[in-house]
């Protein structure tokens, strides 16, 4: 069985009951029964459809967040009664195993040997970066901080986007990044989803939930290919529209987030609306206390011709001695800045910008992601700089009504895991 990949086949099979199957009328209702598989590792599933939500295997898996907990499938269709019938067979991924034996140690039996060692550096980890008392936002970031500064991204390592790989090797892809942020959050209690689209190429990346809302995080792009090696946030607890200038996936399938600029660099003091005074005063001050680094979030970074002059002009006075620079390439986002140390600050070298290569993504046979984003959700596809006000209020006011729904949801199945 290929991860990621859906085959199916028609069979005529021997005459089976229908009431073998269980029946199934709503996404929401089949989200349940994967989520109840994944937490019993149970591999078989048989299920009926009704009320028209779908009407093949295809439907199913198209309409549901399979993706969460599965890492590949198979499915047999046939008529009972003329009732459509389907027989799936689940691969789990290998975080989905390691944080069912999480929960129930029966089941570390499911475990390969490399699973049960990846396990076991998780299990030894937490107690070491979460610390009694810490907030719900804090461990979320312990861990993706955790994650990003053992870990290199690279497509090269055999299997890189397994779980195991970046535990045991520190080496993967996104969608072994994703998946660890999934497996240790939710290990701590923290609801935590995997979510897949599009970014300049299939992407994975996750969404979390704290403070009664959801929130993006894409540790991945947080991880930029550079040298030396930064650790950035730009891409840490931010909104919908926040993560649509660069992002795109199927909203459909996933809760929506409520309206918010950048929670990282808010409650740190490090957002502004332009390279200013401000920022300055805010990097000096970061060097003053011996950080070696600065990052802020700029809400409009301006011509770029203007941000080098800027930065030019600061480093040539030395306060701050500025060794590094990068900024995001685009309207909006971070501002990283690496601090030459008191042995250099007298140096006349100009600083110099850092050049930030985003990773290209790594999802195994990833085609499928094409017809999962084809289906355009009911009310997130829109462009909310170019709409109009009132389509912004409209799509608004239905982005509450969304989210009120999936936070019911969440209430119902949330003892049931994840």
């Amino acid at each position: 069985m290929q991860p990621g990949v859906a085959c199916g086949a028609q069979e005529a099979p021997a005459k089976a009951e229908i009431s073998e199957y269980t029946e199934v009328d709503s996404a929401a209702r089949m989200d349940m029964l994967f989520r109840e598989a994944a937490k019993n590792l149970q591999q078989d599933l048989k299920i009926r459809l009704s009320g028209g939500w779908a009407r093949t295997a295809r439907d199913v898996f198209r309409r549901t967040d399979w993706y969460n907990w599965v890492a590949g499938y198979s499915y047999s269709e046939k008529e009972v009664e003329g009732v459509r019938c389907i027989k799936i067979s689940l691969g789990f991924k290998d975080s989905t195993k390691m944080l069912a034996a999480a929960n129930n140690p029966a089941l570390l039996e499911h475990l390969n040997s490399s699973e049960r060692r990846a396990l076991q550096v998780v299990e030894k980890t937490l107690p070491k970066i979460i610390r009694p008392g810490m907030k719900d936002m804090d461990k979320i970031q312990a861990v993706h901080d955790w994650i990003i500064n053992r870990t290199t991204y690279d497509k090269r390592e055999p299997s890189p986007h397994l779980v195991t790989t970046l535990l045991l090797r520190g080496k993967g892809v996104c969608d072994a990044y994703s998946r660890a942020m999934w497996l240790m959050l939710n290990m701590l209690d923290i609801p935590c989803i995997c979510i897949v689209g599009d970014a300049g190429g299939p992407h994975a990346w996750n969404l979390v939930y704290t403070g009664g809302q959801w929130y993006h995080v894409d540790a991945t792009w947080d991880d930029p290919i550079c040298y030396p090696e930064i650790l950035s946030h730009g891409y840490f607890c931010i909104s919908d529209r926040e993560m649509w200038d660069t992002h795109r996936w199927n909203r459909r399938l996933y809760p929506p987030t409520q309206e918010s600029k950048p929670i990282y660099y808010r409650q740190r003091g490090r957002y502004f609306r332009k390279i200013d005074e401000a920022l300055w005063k805010s990097a000096r001050d970061a060097y003053s206390r011996g950080d070696s680094s600065y990052e802020a979030y700029i809400a409009n970074i301006g011509p770029r011709g203007k941000v080098v002059e800027q930065i030019e002009r600061v480093g040539k006075s030395g306060d701050p001695p500025i060794l590094n620079w990068s900024v995001a390439k685009g309207r909006k986002g971070v501002l990283h800045l690496t601090f030459a140390s008191k042995q250099e600050k007298t140096t006349s070298t100009p600083p110099r910008e850092r050049t930030l290569v985003l990773p290209e993504g790594g999802l195994p046979d990833s085609d499928w992601i094409r017809d999962l984003l084809r289906e355009k959700g009911d009310w997130g596809m829109e462009d909310f700089d170019a709409a109009t006000e009132a389509l912004k209020e409209e799509v608004k006011k239905k982005s509450s009504e969304i989210m009120e729904k999936g936070a019911e949801l969440w209430d119902d199945v949330k003892g049931m895991w994840p």
